[in-house]
C-alpha cells in the first residue's frame, strides 16, 4: 500500500512540474508579436466552428478570425489574442509580414471612442504597413509560411500579441481593439506547377472588444 501511494505522489508531482514548464512556455510565447518564435502554435482544434471568434470580411476568398488564448471572445487586456486563418475553398499556403511593423495596425478606444496610448513596442506595430506588397523578399522584408483551411476545419493558430504589451491602461472597463490584417496569397493562373501569382489581400479593420478588470479590494 506504503510502494502505491509513493507511486501514485511521484506522478502527481510530475504532472504539476510538466504543468507548470508549459505555462511557463505559453508566457514567454504570447510576449511574441509574430516575431522569430510566432511559428509556435496552439494544437489544432479537433471541431474548430466552436472557437468562439470575431472574423473579418471575406475577401478574395479568405478571412481572418481572432479569439482569447482561452478561444473565447471574453478576453481581458492582459490575455493573449490568437489568429485564425481560413478560406472559404480547399486548403492553401499563405504568408504574413514576420515583423509587428508590417503585420498589422492596431488602436485601442474605449467607450467613447477615444484612442488609448501606446506602449514603446506599441508605437512600432504597424508603422510600415503599407510598405508590404506582393513582393516582400525584393525588399528583404521578412515573411512566415502559414497553411489556412476551409473554415470550419481544423486549424493551427499562431499567438498574436497580449494587448496590454501595446497600450497603456489604468482604468477598468470595457474597450475595443481595432486590428487590421494584411496576407500573401498565390492564387492559380493555369494547369503548370508555376502557374500562380501573387496577390496582396488587405483585410478591413475588424474590432475586437476587450475588457480591464476591476481592482480587487486588498483585505485589511
Amino acid at each position: 500500500m506504503k510502494r502505491t501511494n509513493y507511486v501514485k505522489g511521484l506522478a502527481s508531482v510530475k504532472l504539476k512540474m510538466v504543468y507548470g514548464v508549459c505555462l511557463a512556455i505559453f508566457a514567454l510565447l504570447t510576449t511574441n508579436v509574430f516575431g522569430d518564435e510566432s511559428n509556435q502554435k496552439l494544437d489544432p482544434m479537433e471541431d474548430a466552428t466552436k472557437i468562439e471568434r470575431i472574423e473579418t470580411r471575406i475577401v478574395d476568398g479568405f478571412l481572418i478570425g481572432v479569439t482569447g488564448s482561452y478561444l473565447t471572445t471574453n478576453t481581458s487586456l492582459d490575455e493573449a489574442l490568437v489568429f485564425v486563418p481560413w478560406t472559404t475553398s480547399s486548403s492553401v499556403w499563405f504568408v504574413i509580414p514576420a515583423e509587428p511593423e508590417y503585420a498589422y495596425q492596431v488602436e485601442l478606444l474605449d467607450t467613447n471612442g477615444m484612442a488609448m496610448p501606446k506602449t514603446e513596442l506599441g508605437k512600432k506595430v504597424g508603422t510600415k504597413f503599407l510598405d508590404f506588397d506582393a513582393s516582400p523578399s525584393k525588399k528583404g522584408i521578412k515573411i512566415k509560411h502559414l497553411r489556412a483551411e476551409k473554415k470550419g476545419g481544423a486549424v493551427a493558430m499562431p499567438i498574436l500579441f497580449r494587448p496590454s504589451d501595446l497600450f497603456k491602461i489604468k482604468e477598468p472597463g470595457a474597450y475595443t481593439l481595432r486590428i487590421r490584417f494584411q496576407i500573401l496569397t498565390f492564387p492559380r493562373t493555369g494547369p503548370g506547377r508555376n502557374d500562380f501569382t501573387n496577390s496582396l489581400i488587405r483585410f478591413p479593420p475588424l474590432d475586437y472588444p476587450l475588457f480591464k478588470p476591476a481592482a480587487v479590494p486588498k483585505k485589511s
